[in-house]
């Protein structure tokens, strides 16, 4: 935003170079400087369109030099990054179990991870609401309003806050990917914020300035850490990262090469493939990928997972028997056909030979384990892996 304040080229270079930092988010330029431009016009000011179109231009030129460098960049965005939204997220078309980021983070409880600095926020806003009233009933000119600082430096804290404000509605209302764009802009208005009031005060003792300006540090440094503080206690009470250590070694040892293995959950996908490379898994990084391929064998991997067959977003029917099925127990014969349906599907429709389970899949572990069509080839009581026998070979071990 302070480069965009300067030259054309500066505003054009800044816009190109974003995109290869991180492709998915290449409106964010885009959107930064309407709302820097639309602050303009709050303040009586002119817009340089140059500027505009300069901003416009990297990200269209930036845009251009990816799509040549790979071509399936416009097929990723609309797969993956908008039809989430449209399709899932917004639309409510489907029910895809992407990961829970993805969808509106409950306004108390991301008041709450974020304490100190909305209560901050919410001063400040204050602040500045009262700050522009006060500019726009008395008769002051702009400049005599922001003698203390400068024109651009009004604009661009003015921005900051529609931005960290705009953030906030988009993360309660919209997906909790915009919860880390509105930590860092609300972080930085928050210290535009502060060393505006610096001096509007007026403090003759030496010492004290020091102590306001080693809390100010203090604070400033807890509101950008205390979120990675929250983030690395995520990641230490998270499971234990070798815990598919030795799922992979039985994988490199028994599987051959580029053999197909049925995952029957995409989180799985980074360790499975860490320790085992050379397989072929069914489901990694985001469900979507999978759902915009085929959609039949998304719902026939989502379904399997739950323990039973069905090509369709909602099974009640199929639930509905497995319900039953489960209060005559783990030997009612349901178990046992719905175990030969799911290992037709895996064989048939996902060429695997392998599935890969866990001890919370229970009702998918009752059915493997009632069908003679499943081997129980491993098992650490925490996961295990389930061969899939083809029907000739179960009927040639009966004869």
């Amino acid at each position: 935003l302070f480069l965009f304040q300067k030259k054309y080229f500066l505003a054009f270079f800044v816009s190109f170079i974003y995109l290869f930092w991180h492709a998915a988010t290449f409106f964010l330029p885009l959107v930064l400087v309407c709302v820097y431009f639309v602050t303009e016009l709050f303040y009586q000011a002119k817009i340089d369109y140059k500027k505009l179109l300069a901003v416009f231009g990297g990200v269209l030129a930036s845009v251009v030099l990816v799509y040549i460098m790979t071509p399936g960049f416009f097929l990723y965005l609309h797969d993956n990054i908008l039809s989430v939204f449209t399709d899932t997220i917004l639309g409510k078309k489907v029910n895809i179990a992407e990961g829970q980021e993805l969808y509106p983070k409950d306004f108390f409880d991301f008041v709450r991870s974020n304490g100190y600095i909305f209560i901050l926020f919410l001063m400040f806003t204050f602040v500045e609401v009262w700050h522009y009233i006060s500019f726009k009933i008395s008769d002051i000119s702009f400049y005599d309003y922001s003698w203390r600082t400068s024109p651009s430096r009004r604009y661009l804290q003015t921005t900051l806050f529609f931005l960290t404000l705009m953030f906030f509605i988009g993360t309660v209302a919209v997906s909790a990917r915009f919860e880390d764009f509105f930590v860092f802009f609300s972080a930085s208005y928050i210290i535009l914020c502060l060393d505006s009031m610096v001096g509007f005060i007026k403090i003759t003792d030496l010492h004290v300035k020091k102590a306001i300006f080693a809390g100010f540090v203090v604070a400033i440094v807890y509101l950008f850490v205390s979120n990675s503080l929250l983030l690395y206690e995520r990641f230490g009470s998270a499971s234990d990262p070798y815990v598919f250590s030795p799922i992979g070694m039985w994988l490199k040892e028994n599987v051959k090469k580029d053999s197909v293995i049925f995952n029957t959950s995409w989180n799985w996908f980074p360790q499975l493939y860490y320790y085992y490379p050379e397989g072929r898994y069914v489901a990694g990084l985001e469900p979507k990928f999978l759902y915009e391929y085929n959609p039949k064998l998304y719902w026939l991997w989502s379904n399997i997972e739950k323990g039973i067959v069905c090509k369709r977003s909602e099974c009640l029917n199929e639930i509905t028997s497995q319900k039953k099925a489960l209060k005559n127990g783990k030997t009612d014969i349901w178990f046992r056909n719905e175990g030969d349906k799911i290992a037709d599907i895996v064989i048939t429709d996902f060429q695997s030979h392998y599935i890969v389970s866990s001890a919370s899949n229970s009702n998918l572990n009752n059915a493997l384990d009632a069908s003679p069509r499943f081997k129980k080839a491993f098992d650490d009581k925490r996961y295990m892996v389930y061969e899939v026998l083809s029907a000739n070979n179960i009927k040639s071990l009966s004869r």
